[in-house]
């Protein structure tokens, strides 16, 4: 069963990467994480950067309120440790990233995230382990759980081993929509 959680899409706006009257280039391209569910509270913040960007802003809202605004210098990619202020399990933040090109602000499309509670994340843990073994399981329970990201990792898994099946390209077309669209990757 999937979860029992509100989860609120901020990237209601262009698909990531895309920025409305001007150039893909023109603004960072979040790549991960892209949700809606996150699992860990300490999450691989990735991005790709854009031609002659000066250092780069990671921005975390939580309810419309500033979370933390982290410099991450030239780096397009952010391990959150236990330094940062901890996301808390049961919410939904959103998070984008932020650059200087020529004097003018860049800013990313933003993406939401929920991060799951202790007691989803058992449940979660439970079916994971009823279907170990099987990546087209995991690939289901995950995209039904909102977990795009960790879905995306087992469709790559089972493309491997069916590269010309169609309906293996069709569904990754249907997860690719589901993640918000063109990333970079």
């Amino acid at each position: 069963a999937a979860p029992d959680m509100e989860v609120v899409l901020a990237n209601t706006g262009p698909k990531p990467g895309l920025l409305s009257g001007g150039d893909e280039t023109e603004r960072p391209i979040l790549i991960s994480p892209l949700g809606p569910v996150i699992r860990s509270g300490l999450p691989l913040f990735r991005w790709q950067g854009i031609p002659n960007a000066n250092d780069y802003r990671l921005v975390v809202e939580h309810s419309g309120t500033n979370f933390a605004k982290l410099d991450v210098g030239t780096a397009t990619n952010l391990s959150w440790s236990g330094g940062e202020p901890f996301l808390i399990p049961g919410e939904t933040f959103t998070w984008h990233i932020e650059t200087t090109v020529r004097g003018q602000l860049k800013s990313s499309v933003p993406a939401s995230l929920y991060l799951l509670r202790i007691n989803q994340l058992s449940e979660l843990q439970q079916l994971e382990r009823d279907g170990q073994g099987s990546a087209i399981f995991l690939m289901a329970l995950y995209e039904s759980w909102g977990l795009y990201d960790e879905a995306a990792n087992e469709l790559e898994e089972i493309r491997r081993f069916n590269p010309t099946n169609q309906t293996v390209s069709r569904i990754a077309g249907e997860l690719q929509r589901c993640r918000g669209g063109e990333t970079a990757r």
